[in-house]
């Protein structure tokens, strides 16, 4: 898909790799200025970008997740999509649901099913774009 998005700043989670390096890829060859964010990474990912940047997040940290928006709007004077991204995949439990690790069912409800919405709702005013959980969610910044 092509779109103009010269002049644009993008955020996405999870960019270190597989599908979030993919959009990120994506949205740097529409022209846009992406910032490149994973628990690790990222940085590898952002260099195949033009102007593409590398910043560590986690985004269950709800402090990163602010200070990571204050660091991209004052580093570029505007953010204009986040793409919520970053998710967590294991093989290390590929079993039946009833015999899958309690423990291990905590990380991934924190990044997959509560981050985003949490981090999207702090900070309306940006455009989201993630595969309907909230987009569309869009204010005037």
């Amino acid at each position: 898909m092509k779109a103009d998005l010269s002049g644009r700043v993008s955020l996405v989670t999870g960019a270190a790799r597989g599908i979030g390096e993919a959009i990120a890829d994506r949205l740097a060859a529409n022209g846009s200025r992406v910032v490149h964010t994973d628990v690790a990474d990222a940085a590898r990912a952002a260099q195949k970008s033009p102007g593409g940047v590398a910043m560590t997040l986690d985004v269950t940290n709800p402090s990163q997740v602010q200070g990571i928006i204050e660091r991209g709007v004052d580093e570029f004077g505007r953010l204009d999509i986040l793409v919520n991204n970053a998710g967590i995949n294991t093989l290390a439990h590929r079993v039946t649901i009833d015999e899958y690790p309690r423990e291990a069912w905590d990380p991934i409800l924190a990044v997959d099913f509560l981050a985003d919405p949490e981090n999207t709702y702090a900070h309306g005013h940006i455009l989201t774009v993630d595969g309907g959980w909230t987009a569309g969610y869009a204010r005037e910044f």
